[in-house]
């Protein structure tokens, strides 16, 4: 089969794939309630969440979304979560604020912490060689802050099915793997891509083997450490590692939206990136998550100053992303109506999975943190993102305001 006879057949398989489920959503309307029982609204910031709120509604709507949440942290306090839509269309179940979803690449920055709290705790060598450690995976000259900061060469998912526009097919991987060990067989034998430090290549596969080394250093499974170190001390009740069996959690079902409307998303099995991926959790967990970075002694000033500086390469310059350890580091211009313009810097990470979206975004320097998930991946990735950033600067145009 050519590659244009095998893109051909893929695209009739959309086509045919898109009539399972045609959903048509009722808008949600402005003043809805939020859902759940851990409702947030700090009537302090009114006006802001009043916009912000409207900013939400519009987005859901305009891309067709079938459900989303949102949440927004301000001086280490959540004081806004909202959820609408639904977890299930077919259900017509709700989306509340425990509803946890796929957040993608964004376990990426949580995986973070977990590398911060071992290293502070001697357990993690970030400049050790991987070689040290008994993996079945070539002993390359790799160190574990160049798989963290996508500095290692190690290639990233398969070619997509569309050249990059559709999901390739290892990302729509439904095979269990039993361990994270028996994951690096999908790229053990897959050449580096550049000698370790000498360049940049986005990969998840990266992250994967950053679990692999940290379950060999610490003597402990990846989702042990990462629930003992991150989720429990920070009381991210509603974020789990994707486990084929999700008893006691309320998750959303997944859908990819198609033309205007939604169509059910393949099963997939995220057991081969649970570090860089295949994470579940709530916009509310991923905000509490950033207000322990920005304001308490989760970690110390220096562990929080190594995760979010962008890596430098052999020659001195950062790389293409400014890529911290789990987290992109960039300058963020707001423009006011007087067409005044304000830079502040932002730390982020967006992530993309089967069916869902996530991005979360804080300003360190401002106190501010905004996170959402939705349960569908739309090819309109960019309203999803801008819209974050959107709300964060009506919170941001309030807290200037004077005496707010």
């Amino acid at each position: 089969m050519t590659v244009l006879q095998f893109l051909l057949v893929g695209a009739l398989g959309l086509v045919a794939t898109a009539g399972l489920l045609f959903a048509s959503l009722p808008p949600v309307p402005a003043d809805a309630p939020e859902a759940g029982e851990e409702v947030v609204y700090d009537h302090a910031y009114d006006a802001p969440i009043g916009a912000a709120n409207e900013i939400f509604v519009e987005m859901l709507n305009s891309l067709g979304l079938p459900g989303a949440s949102v949440s927004v942290g301000v001086g280490g306090a959540v004081v806004w979560s909202r959820a609408a839509g639904y977890a299930d269309v077919a259900e017509r179940r709700p989306w509340t604020l425990q509803t946890a979803s796929r957040i993608g690449s964004v376990s990426k920055s949580v995986t973070s912490l977990a590398v911060g709290k071992l290293v502070e705790r001697g357990v993690l060598d970030l400049d050790a060689s991987i070689g040290q450690y008994a993996l079945p995976f070539p002993a390359y000259p790799i160190t574990p802050r160049q798989l963290a900061t996508h500095t290692s060469g190690i290639r990233h998912y398969d070619l997509g099915l569309g050249f990059g526009v559709l999901p390739s097919a290892e990302m729509l991987s439904n095979t269990h793997y039993a361990s994270v060990n028996d994951a690096l067989q999908i790229f053990a034998d897959s050449p580096l891509l550049f000698e370790p430090g000498t360049g940049f290549n986005y990969s998840t596969y990266g992250y994967t083997l950053l679990s692999a080394v940290i379950e060999a250093a610490s003597g402990a499974a990846f989702v042990d450490v990462i629930a003992d170190e991150v989720f429990t001390p920070l009381g991210m009740r509603h974020t789990t590692p994707e486990f084929q069996d999700l008893t006691g959690f309320e998750t959303a079902s997944y859908y990819t939206s198609f033309a205007g409307k939604l169509m059910n998303a393949p099963e997939v099995d995220h057991s081969n990136k649970w570090a860089g991926g295949g994470l579940l959790s709530t916009p509310t967990d991923l905000v509490r998550m950033a207000n322990a970075l920005m304001f308490e002694s989760f970690l110390k000033p220096e562990t929080v100053e190594m995760l979010l500086t962008p890596q430098r390469l052999r020659n001195g310059e950062v790389n293409e992303q400014n890529y911290a350890i789990g987290w992109r580091v960039d300058t963020i211009n707001f423009v006011s109506g007087d067409a005044d313009v304000a830079s502040y810097q932002a730390v982020h990470h967006g992530g993309t999975s089967n069916g869902a979206s996530a991005f979360l975004v804080m300003f360190p320097d401002l106190g501010i943190a905004v996170a959402m998930t939705t349960n569908a991946l739309t090819l309109d990735r960019s309203t999803f993102v801008i819209s974050a950033y959107r709300i964060a600067k009506r919170f941001i145009e309030f807290l200037g305001e004077p005496g707010a």
